[in-house]
């Protein structure tokens, strides 16, 4: 049985471009970002490897989501930029799908961040130790510029 590396590397090249392009859209920013602070907030509040697990499946889930709902405005335009019903129905439900997956995921955080341990375990982390408080501090203009930034609609090799 030969396996074709090749074939293989040049999928893996192609994902990669796909993620680079959703990277232009803002609100695939907006969900990478989110899940880093809270992947960052998990680890502050002492969640179990479990927990940590279930956090990353649900990033997985809103930004698999968010890819697909791109890819799909992405060739709903090229198909027409006419006033279409079907076209604003497929696009309204790729972004429900975005919304839906968003709001599980932000479920899945209250139930393993609003209650009285993690909380306490971010607080008395952030009030010992200054390097986080810093790190913060420097984060969080640059998570803004990240998200806020100009997107560029050029073509991607």
């Amino acid at each position: 049985m030969r396996i074709d590396i090749g074939g293989l590397r040049r999928s893996f090249h192609w994902a990669a471009r796909g993620v680079c392009l959703a990277l232009r859209e803002r609100n695939f920013r907006i969900h990478l970002t989110a899940a880093c602070y809270v992947t960052a907030a998990g680890f502050l509040a002492d969640l179990s490897r479990a927990e940590i697990a279930v956090l990353c499946l649900c990033f997985g889930l809103v930004t698999a989501a968010e890819l697909v709902n791109t890819a799909m405005e992405t060739l709903c335009d090229r198909v027409t930029r006419q006033h279409d019903p079907l076209i604003r129905d497929a696009k309204d439900i790729a972004a429900g799908a975005v919304l839906m997956t968003a709001l599980f995921s932000a479920a899945v955080g209250l139930v393993l961040f609003a209650h009285p341990a993690p909380i306490r375990a971010i607080l008395t982390k952030l009030t010992q130790h200054i390097w986080i408080d810093a790190l913060l501090l420097v984060s969080v203009p640059a998570a803004v510029a990240f998200v806020f930034a100009v997107e560029q609609k050029g073509e991607l090799k």
